[in-house]
């Protein structure tokens, strides 16, 4: 019985070249650190004869050999895994390209500082590693709540390289280096009553603010000049964030299929509802705006549907939304410390503080409606408010806009529009 030959390099395999194609000899073997099948060229220099392709197989099984002996021992595996191209397999998990971009600015600092130290895969990275991130990152440019803001960044990139499988060095325990620096924490900033009467004001104005005569004013003469507004109106926004604290990005996505008018509460009354669905909602947890709290967005609600031909109650887009925050404030007199967070901010200040409001409940309730826990109303929003009426029983009469919301209902009915034009129309014979 003949014996069998054995051969001179186990685990490699020398592969020859193909004529129909330019491969020349290459090699093929089972990489020890993935278990994944490998096929390498061979160098020039060492293709040249039989002789010499054989002793680079022999080396190359050689060299398996030993990684194999070295990772039963307990060695660490490598990954060889581009730490660049681990960020961008990791933003491509988040749909929104504003979340794309705040996860990139703390990740993509990490990959610069670690490129400028001659490493660029995950191989070399280990807790010692990110502790000299953290120590290099600080500067005197930057404050400390940045600083956290991109430590944070960091940190969820790196629980998902390392759930992913790929930093053979670097552990969850591992994180405890990115440690946040300590910042001073004020309380955080709302907007009084009269300052929420100046944005209404200002929104109003902007809303009103019309061009001289259009082209086709000028040609169809059937309009009356001076008639067609320069801006897509920002009221509808501003009612339903004021009267509800939704997030901006949920208020512009909120559609009148997700208003119910007819909507009761628990003792029967009709008080209407907004449903804030999962898909738009920050916390991709559906929840229910019952607005007992306020009757004055029902009403301004129902009217508003009557004329809306827009799917959505606010009409506007987010960037609409954000340019016309900007042009609130610089044009039409709006205060420079309101923003549509800001509002958010007020109203969920004033609904826990208003003593006769939700009475007790102030926390919990005010929450649910917001769509964070109690814990954060309790903390940042309660009884922060002093002198609320104690006969505010609505947020519009909270906050002292009642007058203004009534005006934005005669305008969404038609009626407000009616006499502003038999005004403009008297005061202009009377010019005459």
């Amino acid at each position: 019985m003949a014996r069998t030959k054995r051969k001179k390099s186990p685990g490699v395999s020398l592969i020859k070249p193909q004529k129909d194609s330019r491969k020349g000899w290459r090699i093929g073997y089972v990489d020890p650190d993935t278990g994944k099948s490998v096929r390498r060229a061979i160098p020039d220099h060492h293709a040249r004869s039989t002789d010499l392709r054989e002793d680079y197989c022999l080396r190359k099984s050689e060299e398996i050999a030993a990684r194999k002996r070295e990772l039963d021992k307990g060695g660490t595996r490598k990954s060889a895994t581009p730490i660049a191209d681990a960020v961008d397999r990791w933003l491509d998990t988040y749909p929104d390209p504003r979340t794309q971009e705040t996860y990139r600015r703390g990740s993509s600092l990490f990959v610069e500082w670690s490129r400028d130290r001659g490493f660029v895969t995950f191989d070399d990275v280990d807790g010692g590693t990110l502790k000299s991130f953290r120590d290099d990152l600080y500067t005197d440019t930057l404050a400390p709540a940045t600083l956290n803001k991109h430590l944070r960044s960091l940190s969820t990139f790196l629980i998902w390289a390392i759930e992913s499988k790929l930093t053979p060095r670097l552990h969850k325990d591992d994180l405890s280096a990115l440690k946040k620096w300590r910042v001073t924490t004020e309380l955080r900033p709302y907007l009084d009553s009269k300052q929420v009467r100046k944005a209404f004001e200002a929104v109003r104005r902007h809303d009103d603010d019309c061009h001289a005569m259009t082209r086709a004013e000028k040609v169809e003469g059937r309009r009356r000049r001076g008639s067609t507004p320069k801006f897509d109106p920002l009221m509808p926004l501003l009612v339903l964030i004021s009267l509800t604290g939704l997030r901006l990005k949920e208020a512009v996505q909120i559609t009148w299929d997700d208003f119910d008018p007819d909507k009761l509460d628990a003792s029967g009354k009709v008080i209407g509802e907004i449903m804030v669905r999962a898909i738009i909602s920050k916390t991709k947890r559906a929840r229910r705006i019952p607005l007992d709290h306020s009757p004055a967005l029902r009403r301004y609600l129902i009217q508003r549907k009557l004329s809306s031909t827009d799917d959505t109650i606010a009409s506007l887009s987010y960037d609409q939304a954000a340019k016309g925050l900007k042009r609130i404030r610089a044009v039409y007199g709006c205060p420079s410390t309101f923003s549509w967070q800001a509002m958010r901010r007020t109203v969920s200040t004033f609904l826990t503080s208003a003593p006769n409001i939700f009475h007790a409940s102030a926390h919990s309730k005010a929450a649910k409606r917001l769509g964070h826990s109690w814990k954060i109303a309790e903390s940042h929003y309660a009884d922060d408010v002093a002198g609320i009426s104690q006969d505010a029983k609505t947020l519009e009469a909270a906050l002292s806009v009642e007058d203004l919301v009534k005006r934005a209902i005669d305008y969404a009915s038609g009626s407000g529009v009616v006499a502003d034009i038999a005004a403009s129309t008297s005061s202009g014979q009377g010019a005459q």
